[in-house]
């Protein structure tokens, strides 16, 4: 196993070592763990990171509380030692993809998508926080996983709190080191204050969605050492600017999360993940926007958000009032009188048996006062004004069903996208997997409309005919290369030893190629039964 330096490790009980991935500050090996025959990463650390028996005791002790924690967002600790002159952290070894490569290869990522990464992640430091009081101090999409069946996995836990203490004394002592990335740490880790709480961890999560959903670090346009300047003293663009298929709300929580001051964020992750629930169900935030007279951000308010905040909230605000609206008679007596004839509405209510109510006040010496006011109480005005306020009930009731009817519209389709990403991005760790790639296709087509979702039917649909394409010149590629492999064995007449070269194949591909290969292997027996 090559080091940092380029010297060979090599460590009783693991071996088939394959590098993964290679930082400035540690290396990642693929290695099997011989006496359970499993797979799993080691973290080696450059010689730098560990120069003295304090430092090797702050990683070991760090590590033992990280193994004691056993949550399914949380990357499992199993071992942690020092040897040639290196800290070494053994891990469960994740078959997936980290959340900075699906930045990369998507560009940015849809909102329902940064919730679910983001749900998966306060569900993680929430279990460390309540039951080791650990936090994690470097939340960044390096540190953030998909596994292979989608869950979110959380990595580093117990490495990065040891990581940051040390270079922040470091940093302290020459003002040179610097921990983490510079666009993800909050702004007491950029003063390099060693007094963190959760709320570190909730600013770098809200600075991991602002890249997410927008596609680009917070001031990415800086320097590192501006960039450190930048998250204590300044602001950035509001996201909502950047990415028009954002909802105010979104935007408005990444402004909490990313409050300077850690006292404005949020006071718990249980508000965290209820905050996300909110957003996933689409109501509004339990506890609302910031003020930003009053407190400060790294985002910037756009004005826009402010309005598309208040279009929303009147929407809801009409949803839940629009039952007042039916008084003469409930929401759902207005839904069934609305189907029929207004004559057959006006007839129904007039033969009402419900007490009439008193006529109203009339000016002594108006006449014509007198007479509008006895038009009013007659049954007949009021059979028409009460059908008349449940056609406008109905018609309340029908632009609200229209309003979530296409934000049903919009959720089927940023689901739809949602699972395409998926797609893609689990054929990229397995390639061959063809099948179950356009199963889950067929299954993303089933839930769209027609009409309203026509184009993106038709993406799906010629993805998945490509993909079938594919296979198909994928699985005859297969198979010339079992006839070539056994044309030697056909020219000798060894028919049986071709067909059982053919039988039990089982590399890429031998399930697709099962029934193509039984064909093979009989005609090849028929062959060899004719030459005996």
């Amino acid at each position: 196993m090559e080091g940092n330096g380029g010297d060979i490790l090599r460590f009783d009980g693991y071996d088939q070592a394959r590098r993964i991935g290679q930082g400035g500050m540690a290396t990642v090996w693929k290695v099997r763990q011989i006496s359970l025959d499993r797979w799993v990463a080691i973290k080696v650390l450059s010689p730098d990171q560990c120069t003295s028996d304090e430092e090797i005791d702050r990683f070991q002790s760090e590590a033992r509380v990280a193994a004691r924690m056993n949550h399914p967002g949380i990357v499992q600790v199993y071992d942690a030692f020092y040897r040639n002159d290196r800290f070494c952290f053994v891990m469960e070894y994740i078959d997936g993809y980290t959340v900075a490569s699906w930045i990369a290869n998507r560009g940015y990522i849809p909102q329902d998508a940064c919730l679910f990464v983001s749900a998966g992640v306060a569900s993680a430091l929430a279990y460390a926080w309540e039951r080791q009081r650990l936090i994690h101090c470097d939340i960044k999409p390096d540190n953030i996983m998909i596994d292979a069946d989608g869950s979110v996995k959380v990595t580093d836990f117990g490495l990065s709190k040891s990581m940051f203490t040390l270079q922040a004394r470091r940093m302290a002592a020459e003002e040179s080191f610097v921990f983490g990335t510079p666009a993800y740490i909050s702004p007491e880790q950029a003063m390099g204050s060693e007094e963190l709480f959760i709320q570190t961890d909730m600013y770098s999560l809200g600075a991991t969605l602002y890249h997410m959903c927008t596609g680009r670090r917070l001031f990415h346009d800086q320097d590192l050492a501006a960039m450190m300047e930048a998250q204590v003293n300044l602001q950035d663009a509001d996201p909502f600017d950047l990415n028009a298929q954002l909802s105010p709300c979104f935007c408005d929580f990444l402004e909490r999360l990313l409050c300077k001051n850690p006292a404005d964020r949020y006071d718990s992750w249980s508000d965290v993940i209820d905050e996300i629930e909110n957003l996933r169900q689409n109501r509004p935030l339990k506890l609302g926007e910031i003020n930003p007279a009053t407190t400060r951000s790294t985002l910037r308010r756009s004005p826009m958000r402010d309005a598309a905040r208040a279009r929303f909230l009147a929407t809801v605000q009409t949803s839940a009032s629009a039952p007042a609206a039916a008084s003469p008679a409930s929401l759902s007596s207005a839904s069934t009188h609305a189907s029929r004839p207004v004559a057959s509405v006006l007839s129904a209510l007039s033969a009402s048996d419900a007490p009439e109510a008193p006529p109203a006040p009339v000016a002594p010496h108006a006449p014509g006062a007198r007479r509008l006011g006895a038009l009013c109480s007659s049954p007949a005005f009021k059979a028409a004004a009460a059908a008349a306020a449940i056609l406008a009930a109905t018609g309340v009731i029908a632009w609200i069903g229209l309003c979530q009817h296409r934000a049903s519209i919009q959720r089927t389709a940023q689901a739809a996208e949602i699972g395409m990403m998926e797609i893609e991005n689990h054929l990229r760790i397995k390639p061959e997997d063809y099948s179950k790639a356009i199963a889950r296709y067929h299954d993303l087509l089933n839930p769209l409309e027609d009409s309203a979702h026509a184009a993106l039917r038709q993406r799906i649909s010629e993805r998945c005919e490509a993909l079938r394409k594919s296979r198909e010149r994928h699985v005859e590629n297969v198979l010339n290369a079992l006839r070539a492999e056994t044309r030697p064995y056909i020219e000798e007449r060894q028919f049986a030893r071709a067909a059982e070269i053919v039988r039990t194949y089982n590399g890429v591909l031998a399930e697709e190629t099962k029934k193509d290969r039984a064909q093979m292997a009989d005609q090849l027996n028929d062959q060899a039964r004719r030459f005996r």
